[in-house]
């Protein structure tokens, strides 16, 4: 018995009941060809154990309506991929979260983080806001040191054999990684050629947050794919210093240490979900590789029982991680680490490095 119809973006929609199983089957149909695909059954809602009834079509909710449009819309510009997940390697994706949930979230997560990294950010910026002054009248005290300049050249070259890994085995793209654009953000700030500017020092205090990603792989190592001579040296490297830099930039005094504030905390999570979603996600989609287990998880148990919620807990999870890392880890850092003294010139003020 046909009893609703409609016709959503080009697909139609027809719901059935089942006379003989008490369920209600949604139908779509793709106009000009003869297949048909099931697409849910309700059997909890929509039947009673002793008589046949009319459901109600109060059980077509909305996301009955848009999974298959989504559906549709995610594999359409998806690369091909495998329903089961391979869990023997850590590159190549599988549909482990449905293409109708990675519509669904790249649409509501990409307006929820783009609307809340603007709105952050422009309260961080708001003029008599003590963050945008220390960040806008800041000057180094000194210049650059040999020890910072020793850093960036150690970072920079970890990075490149990173890179030359990579290269070789065909995996460039995971350069896109978080921990790897964490080690050029922390590059390019020491090597940016004004410190007078406020955005080597607003990326450091984000960073200050987010650096709890190199701290998780250093947690929870994935090595599967790694089989080059020195691939899992530099891995640990690379992670440490992406620890060890920041807290001598701490002691260096040539970089503004904001204190605590909502506004940077919320800015600094919601441009690194941002990150993810969309860009990560639509590069992973796009291309089937499962960049920061934007596809499938990592081989992490707990977070492998999640099934397809998984990522929705590790943005959740973020946030928190984000907390700790900049007001206890970095926090403790900030009190006890002692801090470079520049001399004095004679009228006492320290002296201005533009």
């Amino acid at each position: 018995m046909v009893l609703y119809q409609a016709d959503v973006g080009g697909v139609c929609f027809v719901c059935h009941w089942n006379d003989a199983t008490h369920n209600l089957v949604t139908v779509t149909t793709s106009p000009g060809s003869e297949f048909t695909i099931y697409m849910y059954v309700y059997r909890a809602f929509c039947s009673y154990p002793s008589t046949p009834s009319t459901p109600s079509l109060l059980a077509m909710t909305i996301w009955d309506l848009c999974a298959p449009v989504l559906d549709r819309w995610v594999r359409a510009f998806s690369v091909y991929m495998p329903d089961e997940t391979n869990w023997a390697t850590s590159i190549g994706g599988s549909w482990f979260i449905t293409p109708a949930q990675h519509g669904a979230e790249l649409i509501v997560l990409t307006a929820f983080y783009g609307t809340l990294t603007w709105i952050s950010g422009q309260r961080i910026f708001r003029k008599g806001n003590p963050l945008s002054n220390l960040l806008t009248t800041f000057h180094p005290p000194r210049p650059i040191s040999t020890t910072e300049r020793v850093l960036v050249v150690t970072l920079t070259a970890s990075l490149l054999v990173t890179i030359v890994h990579k290269i070789i085995r065909g995996t460039a793209i995971y350069l896109l990684q978080p921990c790897h654009m964490s080690a050029v953000v922390l590059i390019a700030i020491m090597a940016w050629p004004t410190k007078t500017s406020p955005i080597p020092h607003l990326l450091l205090n984000v960073y200050f947050h987010t650096a709890w990603c190199g701290l998780s792989a250093l947690a929870f190592p994935d090595l599967r794919d790694h089989h080059l001579f020195g691939e899992t040296f530099n891995f640990f490297f690379e992670h440490i210093m992406l620890f060890v830099v920041p807290l001598y930039m701490i002691y260096s005094s040539r970089y503004v240490v904001l204190p605590p504030s909502l506004d940077l905390a919320l800015f600094s999570w919601s441009l690194y979900a941002f990150y993810h979603s969309p860009f990560l996600i639509l590069i992973a989609l796009r291309t089937g590789e499962n960049l920061d287990y934007q596809l499938a998880p990592p081989p992490v148990k707990f977070l492998k029982n999640m099934g397809p919620w998984y990522r929705l807990f590790v943005y959740g999870l973020g946030f928190f991680l984000m907390i700790f890392t900049r007001y206890v880890l970095f926090g403790l850092a900030i009190r006890l680490l002692p801090r470079w003294r520049g001399k004095e010139n004679r009228s006492g003020a320290e002296k201005k490095i533009q």
